[in-house]
């Protein structure tokens, strides 16, 4: 809930709509709830129980490794490249 709750502040696109069960209890019963939370996308079953915001991400970006992985490939090749900022570097 609290990712939820993150992403619906960040993104103005996006709508995040809680709803209690113990006072909704018609809902519950029409969605067919069995835990909480359960997250419901564009009215279709998308989770329950608890998930972090890169789950939430990741299972709604479902392409996003491959994206970054071909910009990466059509880089140029580095000549040097230096992995940490310590005092070497």
């Amino acid at each position: 809930v609290q990712a939820l709750n993150l992403m619906s502040v960040i993104n103005p696109r996006i709508k995040h709509v809680a709803i209690e069960g113990g006072l909704f209890k018609d809902e519950v019963e029409a969605r067919k709830v069995m835990a909480v939370p359960t997250v419901f996308l564009n009215g279709e079953l998308f989770g329950q129980g608890r998930m972090e915001l890169e789950q939430i991400v990741a299972k709604i970006d479902t392409g996003a490794e491959a994206k970054a992985a071909e910009k990466i490939k059509a880089k140029d090749p580095f000549d040097v490249l230096v992995i940490g900022g310590g005092p070497a570097g």
